[in-house]
């Protein structure tokens, strides 16, 4: 009797184990084979699409002061200039005007520009504000390329790259740049893009 009971509990365990990793190969085929198609959808669906801004895109304008570590935000009306734009060419308008900000954003300490957020339905922007970056060093010297690089002169880093060439300046700035031209503090660099930039 006790042989009895012994080999139906190896049957037993037998047919559980062979039935688990049955369903367990099975089920694996199964969930190779529907992401496969899944994904396929999905990449034809994205693949030629770009979105673009409208004037129904929801436009939110952060301000970040540096020297605080405050961020506000406002929801505002969509600017023209952002409408109908990808988000390569809202980062080319970004760019500009990081280069020549309005005279407000200057007096406030004006430091940058970033692109936080893009979709259809929204974007938020980020102007970055420190009013003792006015009081900082800089220098503009010429890179690799031949193009003005502004650094700042105590830690010898990047502040920005221009797209100002040596060659095409006038010869008293080419004098200047050739041993480092010193600007004093934000407004004088931003002069000196305003000024320079094509």
């Amino acid at each position: 009797m006790k042989k009895t009971y012994i080999i139906s509990f190896l049957v037993i365990f037998l047919l559980i184990i062979v039935s688990y990793f049955g369903s367990y190969y099975f089920m694996k085929e199964k969930v190779k084979e529907v992401p496969m198609e899944k994904k396929e959808d999905v990449l034809k669906a994205n693949s030629g699409t770009k979105m673009y801004t409208s004037d129904q895109t929801v436009y939110v304008l952060e301000k970040y002061d540096a020297a605080t570590y405050e961020l506000t935000e406002e929801k505002m009306t969509m600017p023209a200039e952002y409408v109908g734009l990808t988000r390569e060419e809202l980062m080319e308008k970004i760019k500009s005007y990081e280069k020549s900000p309005d005279v407000l954003d200057k007096n406030d300490g004006f430091t940058g520009f970033s692109l936080v957020y893009f979709s259809e339905n929204k974007i938020v922007l980020r102007k970055t504000y420190n009013k003792n970056s006015y009081e900082i060093e800089y220098e503009a010297k010429i890179d690799s390329q031949g193009k003005i690089v502004i650094y700042i002169s105590e830690t010898g880093t990047i502040y920005t790259d221009t797209d100002i060439y040596y060659n095409q300046l006038p010869a008293d700035v080419k004098e200047e740049l050739e041993s480092g031209k010193k600007l004093q503090g934000l407004r004088e660099v931003f002069d000196f893009l305003e000024n320079y930039s094509s």
